[in-house]
């Protein structure tokens, strides 16, 4: 009776030491995750370490709250770099996680898990906590590059006004002389135009005059050819009358 126990007792004691062995170890021991808190502001880059002990057929993920880092990372493929290395004896896995320019959306646990026969284990997790960058922090190079800016933008203004100005002057003084010159041809042609209109005047008074007095000559002469005729009549009568008895 005492050898059936003992023969019973043998397997009972490998298996309990069997799972004792696979169960004494806890999570965190297996996983191993480092540091377990990380504060950081925006835009700075992170990097979370993970070392997994365990022999035979395994895969690792690391998780966001619960959730794929794949998933619930902006710009994922852009920002997240995954890296892993193996020991010779393929028992020990180092594993890291990087964000680049981190944005207050990454704070949150991440996990870093290992799955064995449907067995998921992970560790005891790191805290990321990602502040914004105070105002005054931003508020200095923003505002001298916002200055720099703005005096750049009234300078050029500033040289596009002199410049506009100048050439409304210049365009300003070649109307007036524009308009003295053609004052002066207007004046010019009207008072050549006033003498010519004088002399045509003039000239047709002459005509006038010329032709009154050719008038006045053939009026004289047909007076002439009347006083004429008139004392040939006369001298004609006198004559008949002398001849006669």
């Amino acid at each position: 009776m005492k050898m059936t126990m003992n023969v019973v007792c043998v397997p009972v004691s490998i298996i309990t030491s069997y799972l004792f062995l696979m169960g004494v170890h806890s999570d965190s021991e297996i996983v191993r995750q480092t540091p377990q808190l990380i504060q950081l502001v925006e835009s700075k880059n992170v990097v979370m370490d993970c070392t997994i002990n365990f022999a035979g057929p395994k895969t690792y993920k690391w998780l966001k709250n619960g959730l794929p880092v794949s998933q619930t990372i902006p710009k994922y493929n852009e920002r997240v770099a995954e890296s892993m290395r193996e020991s010779e004896n393929q028992k020990v896995l180092l594993l890291s996680l990087r964000i680049r320019n981190l944005t207050e959306c990454d704070s949150g646990k991440y996990y870093c898990t290992m799955e064995n026969l449907g067995k998921i284990k992970k560790g005891a997790g790191t805290t990321l906590t990602v502040t914004r960058v105070s105002q005054e922090v931003q508020c200095v190079p923003i505002n001298i590059i916002h200055i720099g800016v703005s005096a750049g933008v009234i300078a050029v203004l500033c040289v596009s006004l002199i410049v506009v100005s100048v050439r409304l002057i210049q365009r300003n003084k070649a109307c007036i002389v524009l308009q003295r010159q053609f004052v002066a041809y207007i004046t010019e042609k009207s008072t050549g135009s006033v003498p010519s209109n004088q002399e045509r005047k003039h000239k047709h008074r002459e005509g006038k005059a010329s032709i009154s007095s050719q008038e006045e000559k053939k009026k004289k002469r047909k007076a002439k050819q009347g006083h004429r005729m008139d004392n040939e009549e006369y001298v004609h009568v006198r004559q008949s009358q002398e001849y006669m008895p």
